[in-house]
């Protein structure tokens, strides 16, 4: 959990998975030997604000979006007999909305103010006053996100009982995404 919350060591990251650390060690250095992306800590605010647009905002919304039909075709056919799915399916609809919001967020506060705050930087003046206090503000807001989004997985696992189908569970369930 390197992201929200950050306190598991890799080695029980990879029991709860229930991966080999040699196994997922394997898998880090074969990424690290892949062409280097670019090193995001030199970037602009700017050009980083638009890398998170293009690469991670579409991405979510897209597999939120690619799972809801098969979800309600499940839930559907197995709701009364297993309400776990209709739960997944609440969950990942108050997911979608999160989602939505939390990109607007972004959008059209964040990431906009941040752009200003560099170019004031840039011509060496001070940056306008933002409608929301400080930068804090929406930076504390997008990490509760964020730590709401991992806790809305985490219960999306529990109710499935780690993403398990059940065994009479019909072709569509066994392809749930």
């Amino acid at each position: 959990d390197y992201c929200c919350g950050g306190s598991q060591t890799l080695g029980e990251g990879c029991r709860t998975a229930n991966r080999s650390t040699e196994e997922v060690c394997a898998a880090l250095q074969k990424v690290e030997s892949s062409p280097a992306e670019k090193d995001w800590r030199n970037a602009s605010l700017t050009e980083l604000a638009q890398h998170i647009v293009d690469k991670h905002q579409a991405f979510p919304q897209a597999e939120i979006n690619r799972v809801k039909a098969p979800i309600a075709k499940v839930a559907s056919a197995h709701g009364k007999s297993h309400p776990e799915v209709a739960g997944l399916q609440l969950i990942l609809e108050e997911l979608s909305a999160e989602l939505k919001a939390h990109m607007m967020k972004e959008d059209e506060r964040l990431f906009p103010y941040s752009g200003e705050m560099e170019e004031a930087a840039r011509v060496n003046r001070r940056p306008p006053a933002p409608m929301f206090g400080t930068v804090q503000n929406p930076v504390a807001a997008v990490i509760m996100d964020h730590e709401a989004a991992d806790q809305a997985f985490e219960k999306m696992r529990e109710i499935t009982k780690g993403y398990t189908v059940p065994l009479e569970g019909c072709a569509s369930y066994q392809l749930l995404p």
